[in-house]
């Protein structure tokens, strides 16, 4: 996945251009505006806010709300995307749950209180410096990334292999 950023000035040649060299190359392309964060870091940095707001608020262990994330929820998003998850459970149970929740949601709008300014203020910066939030003693970010990737191809295979099995029954349906 690649996000494709669409400026003011960007045609749709350019764009167009863009996208089917990356399918080209296997990489789904993700169309959006210009905004601040993008796609990918706006969702990502709503769910890392909730997580530091969670941790600060003493709910849940820091390690509970890894395994929550890792084991929970997302390992549910390879397949099924948020909006796929709305209408699975139904839109209406859904606006339900949120209007309960969302007002207990975390809207700090920086994050220059709370774990992760504290978490700064006493200098372990992250594996970088072997101790962040988690201790990470030996482990370096690139034996680290090798890992994260390794699982995720893992994952993208077994999608890839499923997308093939119902594209095959598909076929021999007909």
């Amino acid at each position: 996945m690649c996000e494709v950023v669409q400026g003011a000035a960007t045609s749709e040649a350019t764009l167009q251009r863009v996208r089917t060299v990356l399918e080209t190359f296997g990489i789904r392309p993700v169309i959006c505006r210009d905004v601040p964060g993008f796609v990918f870091n706006r969702l990502h940095l709503a769910l890392v806010r909730e997580a530091l707001a969670l941790l600060r608020d003493g709910v849940a262990s820091l390690g509970d709300i890894e395994d929550t994330v890792k084991l929970g929820f997302g390992a549910r998003f390879p397949a099924m995307g948020p909006f796929e998850y709305l209408d699975l459970s139904g839109l209406d149970l859904i606006a339900a749950v949120a209007t309960a929740v969302y007002p207990h949601l975390d809207c700090s709008p920086d994050a220059a209180s709370g774990p992760l300014a504290d978490q700064i203020a006493q200098g372990p910066l992250g594996m970088k410096a072997d101790r962040g939030f988690h201790e990470w003693p030996g482990d370096s970010p690139a034996a680290f990334t090798q890992r994260r990737d390794e699982e995720i191809i893992r994952r993208r295979k077994i999608l890839r292999d499923e997308q093939r099995k119902r594209t095959t029954q598909g076929d021999e349906e007909r």
